[in-house]
């Protein structure tokens, strides 16, 4: 066995897992769109998603109180789609200002800052140049579901890699995207948080206790001293992935284990089934 080693593990295991999408887009602020506020809520709601978050281009979104839910909580937010696409949650109004002064603004309101859509089109939306030249946003949006009709590659793994690679600390998430219906259920990500509230769910972002997906659910994430451990309830191809993206270690079965041995600036995790795929955040080394 390994000498023990300090890894932070963003992984409480406190609280209840609460699924949601972090991306999505309405006919009444969105022109690209053609799914209303009302068909956004209905049809999530029908899919029994907890949380969502309505990210209209360059438009920050009141929900009217008829449109107020008990089953789906909103989360409020808005995309920047001058330029390079961007995407702020948590806030109480639109931030008209450049990205760099737009994160640090979120961030005094401990917000919640995402990278949209890297490999949109070719050459990629954010090349690594310039998302090393931004400081401070919370994650990079590593799958996206729209883009498996658009022009580009719905991951972004190879970019968050990249970043990771560079001594850079930040989230992965999938999300939708959704404009149209058949967008809907694309991706998602599956929070552990205290409660299902605006704050508990953006304080659970923030510090990275969740996982994305696209179908699969994932029964126990532990890290034990040095021993990532990870269990499925359906056999899982599991892959354990180091710096520079190279793999570290792969499984196929329902148990995965990963000992870091201490020479990693981070390991993450990423696996397929017959449901979909996963991604598990960095566990950084200290």
């Amino acid at each position: 066995m390994p000498p023990h080693l300090k890894y932070s593990n963003p992984y409480t295991g406190n609280g209840n897992w609460y699924k949601g999408n972090l991306h999505a887009h309405s006919t009444e602020h969105s022109g690209c769109a053609s799914l209303s506020l009302k068909k956004l809520l209905t049809e999530y709601s029908a899919r029994d998603y907890d949380f969502l978050a309505i990210t209209d281009h360059d438009h920050f979104t009141h929900l009217p109180e008829t449109l107020q839910s008990e089953e789906l909580l909103i989360i409020p937010g808005f995309e920047y789609s001058k330029g390079k696409h961007l995407q702020v949650l948590g806030v109480d109004s639109l931030i008209r200002l450049e990205h760099q002064l737009a994160i640090v603004r979120t961030e005094d309101q401990q917000g919640f800052v995402i990278i949209n859509h890297p490999n949109w089109e070719n050459p990629p939306h954010w090349p690594l140049s310039e998302l090393l030249a931004l400081n401070g946003y919370h994650a990079i949006e590593i799958y996206n579901g729209i883009i498996n009709r658009l022009n580009g590659w719905s991951r972004a793994t190879d970019i968050w890699d990249q970043v990771l690679s560079k001594g850079r600390r930040c989230w992965g998430v999938a999300a939708d995207d959704s404009h149209e219906l058949f967008d809907i259920g694309r991706a998602w990500v599956y929070v552990c948080a205290e409660k299902c509230s605006e704050r508990a769910i953006l304080n659970a972002l923030r510090q990275g206790d969740f996982y994305a997906s696209t179908g699969v659910i994932l029964q126990e994430i532990k890290l034990i001293e040095n021993k990532i451990h990870l269990e499925t309830d359906e056999e899982t191809a599991f892959r354990f992935i180091g710096p520079d993206g190279n793999f570290l270690k792969t499984y196929l079965g329902t148990l995965a284990e990963y000992w870091i041995e201490g020479w990693e600036d981070y390991v993450r995790v990423e696996g397929w089934n017959d449901q979909g795929w996963f991604w598990l955040q960095p566990f950084f080394g200290e």
